[in-house]
């Protein structure tokens, strides 16, 4: 893993709310927050990280949107030293990426939570939960013909430890599926706390 830079968590929570907001399964829940509270879509499809009040509210609406920051949900016992940073991650290194800690996830890698393992189960038919695997095939098909998605997000103890993917599940299958189109050096964001795997779901 090549780390080039520290990036603020302003930064992070803007990069994590553009995908999901762009994400079909999760986005029609932030859009109704966002209209909930009147405000411009523009504060998460063209963030300005320099606007303290923007950043302020941005960090609010993942906390009611996912529990960024109120221990609940996706962040329940999330580690609050988090240091973030922009690092470039190899496809071998991206094969080498884990799942969160959910049922679903679990069951589609074998308990493995690798997420090489859920790509030679989707390849083989397997389904979870009655869930169809097409969205990891329309995903991987918009990667082979140069779609571009924002940037994976990830959790890890220390430089030399295991990545988590906290924001990124379907993108990183989909890679995965496509390995060919995988960038020799994918930018990613990373971040590191000593504290990781307290995080229920590392």
């Amino acid at each position: 893993m090549n780390l080039t830079g520290k990036i603020s968590e302003n930064e992070m929570i803007a990069e994590f709310l553009k995908a999901e907001y762009s994400s079909e399964r999760f986005n029609s829940r932030l859009k109704s927050l966002l209209d909930k509270y009147s405000a411009d879509h523009k504060l998460i499809t063209e963030p300005n990280l320099k606007n303290k009040d923007d950043n302020i509210f941005r960090k609010t609406l993942l906390g009611e949107y996912r529990g960024y920051g109120r221990n609940q949900e996706l962040f329940e016992n999330f580690p609050n030293d988090v240091q973030w940073h922009i690092a470039l991650l190899t496809p071998e290194e991206l094969k080498q990426a884990k799942y969160i800690a959910y049922d679903y996830w679990k069951e589609l890698t074998d308990g493995s939570r690798l997420a090489i393992d859920a790509v030679k189960n989707i390849q083989a038919g397997k389904e979870i939960f009655n869930q169809s695997n097409e969205r990891f095939l329309s995903v991987a098909e918009a990667i082979k013909n140069g779609v571009k998605f924002p940037r994976l997000i990830f959790l890890a103890s220390d430089k030399d430890s295991s990545v988590v993917v906290l924001e990124g599940h379907l993108r990183l299958t989909a890679f995965l599926l496509e390995p060919e189109f995988i960038p020799k050096n994918l930018e990613v964001i990373v971040g590191f706390s000593k504290n990781a795997s307290k995080w229920d779901l590392y």
